[in-house]
């Protein structure tokens, strides 16, 4: 079975982070021209995850996922 690549579009293939600034970080460099929109805090499976919503320049939403258990509460 072959591991999905961790590309932060889904809880499944969320990037693991060690700090927020990683994640911004992490959408300079793939989305460099994205316009931010919100961020937002969730729970999958146990397990906390931020969520980045960002608006790219031809108005497309997108999402980024990052596993945040390294982390959060601590």
């Amino acid at each position: 079975m072959n591991q999905p690549i961790n590309d932060g579009s889904t809880f499944e293939k969320a990037i693991v982070v060690s700090s927020v600034e990683e994640e911004y970080r992490y959408v300079k460099q793939v989305c460099a021209e994205c316009k931010f929109i919100r961020q937002s805090l969730a729970s999958n499976n146990g397990k906390p995850y931020d969520i980045l919503e960002f608006k790219k320049p031809e108005g497309e939403t997108v999402f980024f996922y990052f596993d945040i258990s390294n982390f959060f509460g601590k």
